[in-house]
């Protein structure tokens, strides 16, 4: 794997949206994006699996390293040069006890939030 693998949920409009943005300022080519519910999840990495990642975003990096949820957007941010503005925010003392709940609550109502799901 030469770039990092971002999973996202192609059936929640909310997700293939923000998919769509970050591949548009990924200039570098850093970034591919997997549909998590179309992609062999197992051949990627072991540790992933199809509950987990429909639970919170995974991040997978080149050497490995897996990031889940709140940790894979600091990960997007120091990846992204487009998302250099976002860095010091999830990186601020205390940006995780303020805004890992509203990932986290975003996370639950996503399908609510989206509008109508795309079904294979």
């Amino acid at each position: 794997m030469t770039r990092a693998v971002l999973l996202y949920d192609g059936d929640c409009s909310l997700c293939a949206k923000a998919a769509r943005r970050l591949a548009a300022w990924d200039l570098s080519g850093r970034l591919e994006l997997k549909d998590l519910r179309r992609a062999d999840l197992p051949a990627l990495d072991p540790r992933l699996s199809l509950d987990a990642c429909g639970a919170r975003l995974h991040l997978l990096e080149p050497g490995g390293r897996l990031s889940v949820g709140f940790d894979a957007l600091r990960r997007l941010s120091a990846l992204l040069p487009a998302l250099w503005w976002a860095a010091p925010a999830l990186r601020f003392p205390g940006a995780r006890l303020l805004l890992e709940p509203a990932y986290e609550a975003l996370q639950r109502l996503r399908f609510r939030l989206s509008g109508p799901q795309r079904h294979p």
